[in-house]
């Protein structure tokens, strides 16, 4: 049970939901905007707070 718990602790935190907020929801690739970092401080940066670009 706790090895079960291990692995899907790290697979959650290996996902960026910046990443995944930006590429579904605003149809961008944070990668290609801003600094280029895929982090959500680049990601608030450039899209604000209200998503728009």
């Amino acid at each position: 049970m706790r090895l079960w718990s291990i692995i899907i602790g790290y697979g959650f935190g290996c996902l960026l939901t910046a990443v995944l907020i930006c590429r579904f929801a605003l149809n961008q690739d944070p990668t290609k905007v801003g600094s280029g970092n895929p982090g959500t401080a680049n990601v608030g940066a450039v899209f604000g707070k209200n998503g728009e670009y």
